[in-house]
């Protein structure tokens, strides 16, 4: 399921978006779910707490704090949700992309333009998922690249090192098989380092499994 998010201090725009979501929701049979905020402070706070959005939708200019402002404390705790800027003017189009924003939608928010933008974002949402992991780290939420996964440390269900080739990730939580496509099928406990080829190998032979069924891929 899509988990999307709305933050603008105008309560008419907020339920203008709602209207159109769920519109979209009903014309293309997606399951999406769908929290609207009034503050970019308890957007923050929720996030702070470990909620994850895929897809942000950010005023950039509000009373409390400035969309640009609240999408640069987003990035620490999560490097992978989809930001789109909300906004009546131009002015800040340039700086919104230093935080890697999706896109910078003017407003007004027709329905078309509506529709063609969460139609690519959740299309690119959908490519990430299938090409690339989502660990919370000691750092935040990142999505590692399975092209450029060096090696990964399973122990149970739980992510203990990832190592991409810049960088290296301590994974704080649990990876639960159902949450990738790779391992969505149901397969046994990993308990050993595994290189970047067996992972898509894992990925491979785990497509083949059939769901609910438990079978040890690699061998101790």
């Amino acid at each position: 399921m899509i988990q999307i998010a709305f933050c603008d201090d105008d309560q008419t725009v907020l339920a203008q978006l709602s209207a159109l979501l769920e519109k979209y929701r009903a014309q293309r049979c997606v399951q999406i779910q769908c929290t609207a905020f009034h503050s970019p402070l308890d957007l923050l706070a929720e996030i702070e707490k470990g909620t994850r959005y895929d897809i942000l939708f950010l005023d950039v200019i509000m009373p409390a704090e400035n969309g640009i402002t609240a999408a640069k404390e987003i990035r620490q705790y999560d490097n992978v949700v989809k930001i789109i800027f909300l906004t009546s003017s131009a002015e800040f189009a340039v700086e919104s992309y230093v935080v890697g924003a999706y896109f910078y939608q003017l407003k007004p928010i027709w329905e078309d333009s509506f529709f063609r933008l969460t139609d690519s974002v959740i299309a690119e949402c959908r490519r990430a998922d299938q090409r690339s992991l989502i660990l919370r780290c000691k750092t935040g939420i990142s999505r590692i690249d399975l092209d450029q996964l060096l090696y990964c440390e399973v122990l149970g269900r739980t992510a203990g090192h990832c190592a991409v080739p810049d960088r290296r990730h301590r994974a704080a939580g649990c990876h639960r098989a159902g949450r990738h496509p790779a391992a969505a099928a149901g397969t046994g406990a990993l308990d050993r380092a595994f290189g970047a080829r067996a992972v898509a190998l894992f990925a491979q032979a785990a497509a083949a499994v059939r769901r609910g069924r438990q079978r040890r891929l690699l061998p101790h």
